[in-house]
């Protein structure tokens, strides 16, 4: 996974989870995934939600090839959220997302991968980040 943070040039980041799972109750049955990527001092997390889905849909390996966006300002809005910390000490900082997307360009149920790009703004839109990340796999809970 490729970041673009502020100015920088770019840093490489180690995928340490990437995990499809679902939940299912009387308001809907949803997909949720949750990737983490790091290297010493950064932390990237990615959150995307799908649904609902209706009778067993909700049990492919499939999300859609689309953008997932993210707003604090707009609470409907909330199906593609990144967020980003850096390492101080023996913990990481947070910053506090304003808004963020996520583009899926390509999903493979087949093989279990995933290709697409992202961006989010943070702490009053001072911080900012894009990246992307090709063929990386994911492992799927059901």
């Amino acid at each position: 996974m490729h970041l673009a943070f502020q100015d920088s040039s770019g840093i490489d980041l180690d995928i340490s989870n990437n995990t499809l799972f679902r939940t299912t109750a009387d308001t809907g049955n949803y997909k949720h995934l949750a990737t983490e990527a790091l290297i010493d001092s950064f932390k990237l997390i990615i959150n995307l939600l799908d649904g609902p889905y209706h009778n067993d849909a909700i049990w492919d390996d499939s999300l859609p090839e689309k953008v997932y966006y993210y707003s604090k300002t707009n609470r409907g809005v909330n199906q593609g959220l990144v967020l980003a910390g850096i390492r101080e000490g023996t913990t990481i900082k947070y910053f506090e997302t304003d808004t963020s997307c996520v583009l899926l360009t390509k999903w493979d149920p087949q093989k279990l991968t995933m290709t697409g790009t992202y961006y989010f703004e943070a702490n009053n839109h001072t911080v900012k980040g894009t990246g992307t990340f090709t063929d990386v796999c994911f492992v799927s809970l059901k």
